[in-house]
Formats: structure tokens, C-alpha cells, sequence
């Protein structure tokens, strides 16, 4: 367990918690992408949990009350939410060794990648990278050079330089600009790593027990969130029942299951493409009627990308005309075409349906799209008050 006696410094109510100042201070401020440490501070007059801590010069700790009254000058105990501390570190500790490993695959293929952001979390962390490209192929190679660094045990130091010997670690990765003080922590995984962090880190990478990637998407302009878990066995197994289940299902091995569901992703692209193209010669029939000078041209469409909807719309347009296309997904979507003889704007059309029907969207005098929570027949109903 992590504890210590403490003096406490500083204590100010407010609403429901308590701002505390102690010292000693062993609880984790956060930083680096990992979040503070959870735990307790009590005595025999006091028990409240700590819950958030704001940095200053100094840590201050959010304490929700327990029981009992805190006063200034008081001696309590402090207690690290230990599981807690543990599952933060071992993230931490993986995230560097990963991001390592990646580097080293991306260095082999001539590409560079960098680290934009850190999100460490107790069930699942996330790590941004920038890189021109990013594949599965990359990330399982860093994988399971990690798992074998794991396996060997590979020792973790920590390390207190000046800013005047930084030249002495040519690979050490640091951002200079954000640190402040004179002396820098360096985390070093042995002879493999050099990084300044202030974060919790474990003392050898067995720690960790297992690495796994997740999952990973791309979050455009060239970054990447890679998604990972330590220490989980249960995931990993979890994983490989849910591939048997699949593979029985679509009866192949499961080690042919990616180059089975590429082959049904190109077979539905095939036939998406077949199906566009007799939409394409189909003739579509509008319903019509005159709404005063003009006529009204409308018609409910499925299983059309939105290219085709805005051509199926914009093709039905005549002279002193209006025309509305509508399609139902998770909610009623609509396009609006104006000519320029019908007298009425397409996007203060859609403007009042908003407020009407309290819907989105927008559009120019001649064109415009939206979406409402509402049935065909109520947007129908708003559509011709507004353009009567």
C-alpha cells in the first residue's frame, strides 16, 4: 500500500469538497497524458476522498468529505488508490516502449511519425501519432517487438539531468519548450529509450504482462488514435472466442477471415456500382401540384448516396418549380431545389422549417439540405405552409 504521514498545510471548504494542501505530497499531480492519482487522507477525526487535484506551484487536493472535520496544522494519513496507480503506470510505461518500437518500424520503412497526443485511462488508453500512413501491418510488428521486450524483462530507470546535459542523450525525446525547470526526468527503458517525463513508471517492463492494440482510426491531416490495453488477458481471450464464433459462422479459418470479409467488401462495392447504374437509366416519377403560381415536385427516395439523391432532386426542376426529395436514415433527411423564376429561396425555406421543427441545415437560394426528427408527412405539411 501507498501511504504516508502528513501535515496539512492548507484547508478551504467549498459547496461539497474540500481544497487541501499537504505536506509531505506523494499523490500523482498528473501530467504527460496520464490523469492524478485517486486515494484517501484521514485521521481519527477526519476520512475524505481525494478525487481530483489541481497543479499550481503546488498540488491541491480535491477531498470530498467522509466524515468529520478538517482543520489546518492537523496530521493525517494518506493513502494512493494503489490499483488504481498501477494500471496508470503500467499504460504509461507500455505507451513509451510502443511508441518506440513504432518509430524503429517507420524509421526501417524511411517514413517519419511523431507523437501529437497522450491519452492514458485505467481500461483503454490512446495514443496520436502523426504519420503520412498508417497500417495494421505497422502496429503489429511494434506489438509483438514490445511483447518479446516484456518477456525478456528489459529494466526501467529514471534519470535527473540538467538542461545543459541534454546533448550527452542525442535520442532522448523531449519537447525543450515545455519544460521549465532546470532539472528534467528522463525515463529510460534500458538501452532502448530516452524520454523526459514526469508520469509513474514501472521498474522493468515484465510489469506490464501483455500489449495489445485494440483498435485504430485515422483522424485526418495525417494523425492517427491508436487505441491499446496492458495486463489483459481477459480482452485478449475474449477476442479469440468472438474470431472462432465468426469464423464457424461464415464457415472459414479463422486465419482466412481478413481475406474473406475483403472479398465481401469488393463484392458490395461491385454490386453497389451495378446498382447505381441501373438507377441511373431508371426513370423516376415525381408527384405533382400547383402551389399557387408554381408547381411542387416531390418524391421519397431509398438507398441512395447523396450524390445521386442531389442529382435524382436536381434533375426533376423545371421552370417556376420547386422540388423536394426526401430520404429517411437515423432521421428524416431533405434537399430542396428552387428555380429562378419560382420566387422563394431554398435556404429560407429550410431556415423555417429549423425553427419549426427544430431541424439542421442550410443552404443558397437555389439549393439546400436538411434533416428534422419529424415524418414525411409533418415536414410535407411545414413545406407548404412556407412556400404558400
Amino acid at each position: 500500500m501507498i501511504k504516508w504521514t502528513a501535515t496539512v498545510v492548507d484547508v478551504k471548504y467549498e459547496k461539497d469538497l474540500i481544497n487541501v494542501v499537504v505536506s509531505p505530497d506523494n499523490f500523482y499531480p498528473g501530467g504527460g497524458g496520464q490523469p492524478c492519482d485517486y486515494g484517501k487522507i484521514r485521521n481519527n477525526n477526519f476520512e475524505g476522498e481525494v478525487f481530483r487535484i489541481e497543479k499550481k506551484d503546488y498540488s491541491v487536493l480535491k477531498v470530498k468529505p467522509v466524515s468529520g472535520k478538517l482543520k489546518t496544522n492537523d496530521i493525517v494519513e494518506c493513502i494512493v488508490d494503489e490499483k488504481r496507480r498501477k494500471r496508470l503506470t503500467q499504460m504509461h510505461s507500455g505507451q513509451h516502449a510502443f511508441y518506440k518500437h513504432l518509430e524503429i518500424v517507420k524509421k526501417i520503412k524511411g517514413e517519419e511519425i511523431s507523437v501529437e497526443k497522450v491519452d492514458i485511462n485505467e481500461v483503454e488508453s490512446s495514443l496520436y501519432v502523426k504519420a503520412s500512413s498508417l497500417t495494421w501491418n505497422d502496429l503489429f510488428r511494434a506489438e509483438d517487438a514490445l511483447n518479446e521486450m516484456i518477456k525478456e524483462g528489459r529494466p526501467v530507470y529514471v534519470h535527473n539531468i540538467r538542461k545543459e546535459e541534454i546533448p550527452k542523450y542525442p535520442e532522448l525525446r523531449i519537447k525543450t519548450e515545455r519544460i521549465k525547470s532546470d532539472v528534467i526526468r528522463v525515463v529510460e527503458i534500458k538501452d532502448f529509450d530516452w524520454s523526459a517525463c514526469s508520469g509513474t513508471h514501472v521498474a522493468n517492463l515484465s510489469e506490464i504482462k501483455n500489449f495489445i492494440v485494440s483498435r485504430f482510426r485515422s483522424a485526418g491531416n495525417n494523425e492517427f488514435e491508436i487505441k491499446f490495453r496492458v495486463d489483459d488477458s481477459s480482452y485478449v481471450a475474449k477476442l479469440s472466442q468472438e474470431i472462432r464464433v465468426i469464423s464457424s459462422m461464415v464457415n472459414e479459418e479463422p486465419e482466412k477471415l481478413g481475406n474473406y470479409i475483403k472479398k465481401i467488401k469488393d463484392e458490395n462495392e461491385r454490386l453497389k456500382g451495378q446498382i447505381n447504374e441501373l438507377i441511373k437509366t431508371a426513370k423516376i416519377e415525381f408527384d405533382s401540384q400547383r402551389v399557387g403560381d408554381i408547381t411542387l415536385y416531390s418524391k421519397h427516395l431509398e438507398n441512395f448516396d447523396n450524390k445521386r439523391f442531389v442529382q435524382i432532386g436536381n434533375s426533376a426542376l423545371q421552370e417556376k418549380s420547386i422540388v423536394l426529395v426526401t430520404n429517411q436514415e437515423e432521421n428524416l433527411k431533405y434537399a430542396v431545389f428552387c428555380s429562378p423564376d419560382s420566387g422563394r429561396n431554398a435556404a429560407e425555406i429550410i431556415k423555417r422549417i429549423n425553427i419549426k421543427l427544430n431541424g439542421k441545415g442550410g443552404g443558397s437560394n437555389s439549393f439546400g439540405m436538411g434533416a428534422v426528427n419529424a415524418t414525411r408527412e409533418e415536414l410535407l405539411k411545414e413545406f407548404m405552409l412556407i412556400i404558400s
